[in-house]
């Protein structure tokens, strides 16, 4: 896993490098879709800002200490990459999945030690309700309005509901294989 000063600058041009990993993914198809701009889903480019701006405003965050300034990063990409987390959005999403696996150095979420999803998940917690008390200052005005409405309640479910091992592109599996009674082919 990156250094807390190497990951703090991955995370602020995280949007560069999905848009970049996104017109890569669209060039290899065929000749005429090179030529036409890759398009991100608005809800992909929102979440990438949002990296961007949590790494900007720990800038501003100076009573927490470094290694808490870096939990709170491996935070927002656990918090955003579970949102992410399933065979589909696999299909859909996966220049930004790749690149929360580069960040993270892990291939799943289910790879990340216990203690350190929990406690990433906490310090994002507390650095959010930090940004709402706080957020009367301009500077941290566009973070707080960045937040979405849910976020609490979605980082309290995922500390109380870790990823399991199946919990990945290969969730959907063992679900249809007991559905369809395809045990014996898998």
């Amino acid at each position: 896993m990156l250094e807390f000063a190497e990951l703090q600058e991955s995370a602020k041009i995280f949007p560069k490098k999905l848009a970049k990993a996104y017109a890569k993914q669209h060039s290899f198809g065929c000749f005429f879709t090179a030529c036409f701009p890759a398009t991100i889903p608005t809800r992909v480019l929102t979440d990438a800002q949002l990296i961007k701006k949590v790494a900007e405003g720990l800038e501003y965050y100076t009573d927490a200490s470094i290694a808490t300034k870096k939990l709170v990063l491996i935070g927002i990409h656990i918090y955003l990459w579970h949102q992410y987390d399933s065979s589909l959005q696999w299909l859909l999403n996966k220049p930004l999945l790749t690149l929360f696996q580069e960040q993270l150095g892990v291939r799943s979420l289910s790879n990340i030690d216990q203690t350190l999803y929990k406690s990433s998940l906490e310090e994002l917690s507390d650095f959010s309700y930090w940004v709402f008390r706080n957020r009367r200052f301009r500077i941290l005005q566009a973070l707080y309005e960045a937040f979405p409405a849910e976020m609490q309640g979605k980082i309290y479910t995922q500390r109380r509901h870790p990823p399991s091992e199946y919990s990945s592109w290969t969730s959907g599996l063992p679900d249809l294989r007991s559905e369809t009674n395809m045990k014996k082919i898998f």
